[in-house]
């Protein structure tokens, strides 16, 4: 275009013009098009999500009305099948078989679906093969009780506490949550950035956050025959924010009462010591936020959209005695799970964090993992080489979230 432009008549010219508009033009309605049909494709999966989920209303201690969207083993419609189905099921397709010929369960049921049949086994063993695969017999049983008692499993969405939402669940949280069969409860929590939705003047600032989830743990402890909840198992596993939460809930309700203890704890990629973030920052991996800002994450977390106080100016005054410092500093510190861990009372726990973190430092976690460790607290530290902030790309961190998956199954 350049090159005919420069010795085309005027005419030339304006016909370009016209048709690098009438391109433009083009572009524009397709990408309206494409970003239309974005927003289609992210609703349907939103929605495709949110099947089968129960929201449910609760008044928490402070009077606040929130939210949690459950997922029972019921709304994951797995048939009922008779313990003489059950018995030929391990028999054919259990531990032995996958041992010994290295084929995968819901081959084997294919392949034995004739003789399943005669042990009056439903026609369709499809929406078996997750539930039933490579259980004991007692396990299938269990899993088979329309009357038993499920694990539970509490997720908490990230977002740096002013973003984020129950509605959004990960594809890994729903499937391992599915295969075990347990019951799945996504929390709403109060956000920095949701003054007016709470009828306030203020911003929300801690610990709101955190005690929103121990109200929602204690709410589930609480009714969980209603849900039938078995309240010896329960976990949770957040990322981020909901990581930072997760372990505090862990720590902290532990050591708050029996209704919010968890057996274990699943914090990925969280904040485990807000003050220091900016300390922790691994010059060659870099930081794409600046913790110590008056709009940092953590600052608004304190209170900053009202004291205009930041996380940088409460570490430089932590040892100053003239007000408001002290009651900052407190604050602060009390953000921080690591706070919390107690030798004896603090459940177990996978941390998960990326090594080329840009958002938390990866030596966030490892203060975590140093205080679980003092403690002689019973954990897995997993540290996804080269991965990022969050758990994509998937292939990054698959290995990770696997080993996560297993682990959650075998603990709780």
């Amino acid at each position: 275009v350049g090159a005919s432009s420069t010795h085309a008549p005027p005419y030339r010219k304006v016909e370009l013009q016209h048709k690098l508009r009438s391109t433009k033009q083009q572009r524009g309605v397709l990408s309206k098009f494409k970003m239309n049909f974005l927003r289609l494709a992210l609703l349907l999966s939103c929605t495709a999500h949110v099947l089968g989920v129960k929201t449910v209303t609760y008044k928490t201690v402070n009077d606040q009305l929130l939210q949690l969207d459950i997922y029972s083993p019921s709304s994951f419609h797995v048939p009922t099948v008779s313990a003489a189905c059950l018995t030929k099921l391990v028999d054919y397709c259990g531990h032995s078989y996958d041992s010994s010929h290295g084929s995968k369960c819901p081959d084997c049921i294919n392949d034995h679906k004739k003789h399943l049949g005669l042990a009056g086994c439903p026609s369709n063993l499809t929406l078996l093969d997750s539930y039933y695969c490579g259980k004991t017999l007692d396990q299938a049983m269990e899993s088979s009780n329309v009357n038993a008692m499920y694990p539970l499993l509490l997720y908490i969405h990230g977002g740096g506490w002013e973003t984020g939402s129950k509605s959004i669940v990960p594809d890994y949280i729903r499937s391992v949550a599915e295969r075990n069969r347990y019951v799945l409860a996504s929390v709403q929590y109060r956000l920095t950035s949701e003054a007016e939705k709470w009828g306030g003047v203020d911003a929300i600032t801690w610990p709101a956050q955190g005690d929103d989830c121990l109200d929602a743990l204690r709410f589930l402890s609480r009714y969980a025959a209603s849900f039938s909840i078995d309240t010896q198992r329960t976990a949770c596993w957040g990322g981020s924010a909901g990581g930072h939460l997760c372990s505090y809930l862990a720590a902290y309700g532990a050591l708050n009462s029996t209704e919010t203890t968890l057996k274990v704890a699943l914090p990925f990629y969280g904040p485990t010591n807000i003050i220091d973030m900016t300390l922790d920052i691994d010059p060659k991996v870099g930081c794409h936020i600046d913790h110590d800002a008056v709009g940092s994450f953590e600052s608004k977390l304190c209170g900053s959209a009202k004291t205009n106080v930041s996380i940088g100016q409460i570490r430089h005054n932590e040892n100053n005695t003239t007000a408001p410092w002290p009651h900052l500093v407190k604050l602060a510190q009390s953000v921080n799970p690591v706070m919390y861990i107690r030798q004896g009372v603090t459940p177990p726990m996978f941390v998960a964090h990326g090594t080329d973190d840009h958002i938390v430092p990866f030596k966030q976690s490892e203060r975590l993992v140093d205080a679980l460790q003092q403690a002689g607290i019973r954990h897995v530290f997993a540290a996804a080489e080269g991965c990022d902030h969050a758990t994509e790309p998937r292939d990054c961190w698959q290995a990770v979230v696997e080993q996560a998956q297993q682990w959650v199954t075998s603990n709780l």
